[in-house]
């Protein structure tokens, strides 16, 4: 363990830096923030580069920090409010390594899918806030899919708000980055998937009014603008979540709801 009490010091500056996606990818080193999320990373093996607690965090965590006396550095609590992110911070920021055993950051154009095992894939074009991101990868944990493929203009599922509202599931989730999504709906299709876009669409069809098969895989699109005419092109076809009021949900609220009626079909 070793006290820091400057604000110039490298690593201090490193953790503030990586606040920023540029230096995030350059370094490939990422920070989370809160006991939970400290606990989770633990549990799931994810390799830990430097740990930061506050004075009043250490003396509230020390027994859950011990065994990390080599990369943990204690600051005092201003500090440490220089490089925290949150509201109400609990005093424990993690710096990380990417997690590459977990998550492939390759662009992916055809898979090998031809195995004879249907997975449940998910699939994100474009989500922008981290928050819905974090939200969707928490119930794709919940509800016990095998993958979560995002399109390239997905929002970092290392932003310090996607990994909060992953509530760690971000440690553990089979997540891909795409580059071309039409080319790997047609790599899916290719292996028997079922490819549905959950869009407004004059022939999609409502939730609830057909079988979801072991072979089905869901889209869910940006936020504001939906899912790209050449997706919904390369798909099976469109299914709406029928509502009363209102003519769209919350893009996590719409996932989760796709997932959970996924989820009540044995694998």
């Amino acid at each position: 363990m070793e006290y820091i009490t400057s604000k110039s010091n490298p690593k201090i500056a490193l953790a503030k830096k990586l606040q920023d996606k540029k230096y995030r990818d350059a370094e490939r080193l990422f920070i989370f923030e809160g006991i939970k999320l400290f606990c989770e990373a633990k549990d799931n093996k994810v390799e830990l580069e430097y740990i930061f607690a506050s004075e009043s965090g250490y003396s509230e965590y020390k027994s859950d920090l011990c065994a990390y006396d080599d990369i943990l550095y204690v600051i005092p609590d201003p500090l440490y409010g220089g490089i925290s992110c949150e509201n109400a911070p609990q005093g424990i920021l993690c710096v990380a390594k990417y997690i590459d055993k977990s998550h492939f950051f390759n662009t992916i154009i055809y898979e090998n899918l031809q195995n004879g095992k249907f997975e449940r894939i998910f699939l994100l074009e474009n989500i922008q806030d981290p928050g819905n991101l974090g939200t969707i990868i928490r119930c794709a944990a919940a509800f016990g899919y095998d993958k979560i493929v995002l399109s390239k203009g997905c929002a970092d599922i290392y932003h310090q708000r996607t990994i909060r509202a992953s509530m760690g599931a971000v440690f553990k989730t089979n997540i891909s980055v795409c580059g071309d999504m039409c080319a790997y709906i047609k790599s899916l299709k290719e292996a028997k998937y079922r490819v549905i876009c959950a869009a407004l669409s004059d022939d999609a069809e409502k939730l609830g009014s057909f079988e979801i098969e072991k072979n089905t895989v869901f889209v869910v699109g940006n936020e504001g603008s939906g899912i790209t005419k050449e997706v919904m092109a390369s798909s099976d076809g469109c299914v709406i979540i029928e509502m009363s009021n209102m003519e769209s949900l919350n893009a996590s609220v719409a996932a989760s709801i796709l997932m959970w009626e996924t989820s009540k079909m044995k694998k």
